[in-house]
């Protein structure tokens, strides 16, 4: 874990023209799937992933169906389908991606990908609302993804197209309701911020207030001028910038006296990454230690959640030294993989609710990018 970086993506792809490059897809992969298989067999796979105890694999969705004709009316069952459509959509997207033979399969991993994120703003946003746990919900991620990539594994080593089994009836189930999912994302979207943690309400209020009067706390004032300079504050208030390194040091419960790491703009940083968490470690003695910040986020990211963001990488500055015993070091040692670390998650997701009071939109976001992190970046 020598560096971490936030990925956002868009979606704008409309559904005809999804379910219209599948079915070309379809037709295309069998040609192509056992040259592509030899190609995959010689370069490896290399992706961490987290242990997962056995299970059952999961119904296919047509059976879900059969079983719930009104899931579309059940609020659980949108958050449960968002969630596992989520799964397929990102599977998929990692799938063509990495087996393209054509344009078509690359262009198709894109939309894939960009779509994810319908499926994941409703899914979670919803299941957290319904009081699912950070860890239930991580652990049947990794569950689903263990049954698609079997299913996969199976598929290269009998030279079929994995678009025949189970996962390509639940990608097509998936592509039929995306335009559902559209309309429940644009819903909940419209509606108003409910925050039911009497905390983090008041928390939000003192960072308001502390904005209002021209500062944060004498704590928090003392570090201002670290790792500032001219051009951040450009774009950056140090002021609610220390406003969250204290409000994710008081969740940390880590010492007072503990400073925050310099941040610095990167123009050189590669464009799917936003924030760059990097410092020294056996394997790279040289990184120093400090956050980098894409000049793009700066001029892309607003509000909330900008500052949310860049308290991601805070959080992972603040588990690495606590993984340390909080001891300045001049190598750090790190064995957690700090994305898929359901404390970590629910740290940064209460950093969301701590710094937006006013839009839906924006916490289902922040929401969103806090969970992807997991499913893009495991190893991280």
């Amino acid at each position: 874990m020598n560096s971490k970086a936030s990925h956002c993506l868009t979606s704008t792809t409309c559904l005809a023209f999804t379910k219209t490059l599948i079915c070309g897809l379809v037709i295309q992969f069998a040609t192509h799937f056992c040259m592509a298989d030899e190609r995959k067999q010689d370069q490896g796979q290399g992706q961490a992933q987290l242990p997962v105890q056995a299970q059952q694999p999961p119904e296919s969705f047509r059976g879900f169906e059969a079983h719930h004709p009104t899931w579309r009316d059940e609020t659980a069952w949108v958050s449960n389908v968002g969630m596992r459509c989520a799964t397929v959509y990102d599977f998929a997207g990692r799938f063509f991606l990495e087996y393209a033979m054509v344009d078509d399969q690359r262009r198709a991993a894109n939309v894939f990908y960009r779509n994810t994120d319908i499926f994941l703003r409703v899914g979670y946003f919803l299941a957290v609302r319904g009081n699912q746990t950070d860890a239930q919900l991580i652990q049947e991620f990794f569950s689903r993804k263990t049954h698609y990539t079997q299913l996969k594994e199976d598929s290269l080593q009998n030279s079929r197209n994995i678009m025949l089994t189970t996962f390509g009836d639940d990608l097509n189930f998936c592509n039929e309701n995306l335009n559902f999912f559209r309309s429940v994302k644009k819903r909940l979207e419209s509606d108003e911020v409910k925050n039911e943690d009497p905390s983090l309400r008041e928390a939000s209020k003192v960072m308001r207030r502390s904005s209002e009067e021209g500062g944060p706390s004498a704590s928090a004032s003392g570090q201002l001028g670290l790792g500032f300079n001219q051009e951040l504050i450009r774009y950056l208030d140090p002021n609610r910038v220390a406003q969250v390194w204290e409000y994710l040091l008081s969740e940390m419960k880590g010492p007072a006296h503990l400073n925050r790491p310099p941040m610095v703009i990167d123009p050189e940083l590669p464009t799917s990454a936003r924030f760059v968490f990097e410092f020294p470690s056996q394997d790279s003695p040289e990184n120093p230690l400090q956050i980098r910040v894409s000049p793009r986020t700066l001029n892309e990211w607003r509000g909330s959640t900008l500052y949310w963001g860049l308290g991601h990488e805070l959080a992972h500055y603040l588990f690495l030294r606590s993984e340390n015993a909080w001891l300045e070091k001049s190598q750090y040692e790190s064995e957690l993989h700090h994305h898929c670390e359901p404390e970590f998650m629910t740290l940064t997701r209460k950093l969301a609710d701590f710094l937006e009071q006013n839009s839906t939109q924006a916490l289902m976001q922040m929401y969103a990018e806090g969970f992807r992190s997991c499913m893009r970046n495991p190893q991280q």
